[in-house]
């Protein structure tokens, strides 16, 4: 009997560097699940929906040199997206997964999760403790220092929002005054995140 697969919508999939969070740097490979059902009107990624596949059609585009997985959209969890990390972990991928918070965290199937929450998932993350996410990244101007829920993790970051391909400098400027400006609580980190890869000009 064949095997059940599911079937994804997709925007892309690709190999770059990661640009944000503690993973910095890092040469990975995206999957960018389309759809997203909190639609922020800053939005600078691209969710439509361009090819649909099942997690099989997704591991060959992978690049295997490469062992960590980027989970992104959209938000990848309006997707069925536990079968797609099961097949991720079997061939050995690290999955790191980037949401708002919309669908909840598939936290026994991901390696890590960076959280962006947005104004229409604010409430619902409130309560989650410091096991849930690893990092969490707040937008600049949607939210401020005071917005922070520290209990979420241990690693905040303040992130300008900015255009698709380029740095908004006046946002970048107040992170940065916010930086300066903030009592940050012992035990927690808040840092700055600046998008690496629209510095480089990279995806």
């Amino acid at each position: 009997m064949a095997e059940v697969t599911t079937s994804y919508k997709v925007t892309e999939i690709f190999q770059s560097v990661q640009g944000e969070g503690l993973h910095v740097g890092l040469s990975c490979n995206f999957i960018r699940l389309a759809g997203c059902p909190v639609n922020c009107s800053f939005c600078d990624t691209d969710k439509e929906k361009k090819f649909e596949t099942t997690e099989y059609g997704i591991l060959q585009a992978l690049n295997p040199l490469l062992d960590h997985v980027v989970l992104t959209g959209g938000e990848p969890t309006a997707q069925p997206i536990g079968p797609l990390c099961i097949a991720l972990r079997r061939r050995g991928y690290k999955i790191h997964l980037e949401t708002s918070g919309w669908g909840g965290i598939p936290r026994s199937l991901v390696d890590f999760v960076a959280l962006s929450p947005k104004k229409e998932t604010y409430a619902s993350i409130q309560s989650w403790d410091n096991d849930t996410v690893d990092e969490v990244k707040w937008l600049v101007p949607t939210f401020t220092p005071d917005d922070i829920i520290w209990a979420l993790a241990d690693v905040h970051w303040l992130q300008p929002v900015n255009f698709k391909t380029t740095i908004d400098k006046m946002n970048l400027e107040t992170c940065l005054e916010l930086l300066q400006d903030t009592v940050v609580p012992i035990g927690k980190s808040l840092r700055l995140s600046v998008q690496l890869h629209k510095l480089i000009g990279v995806r």
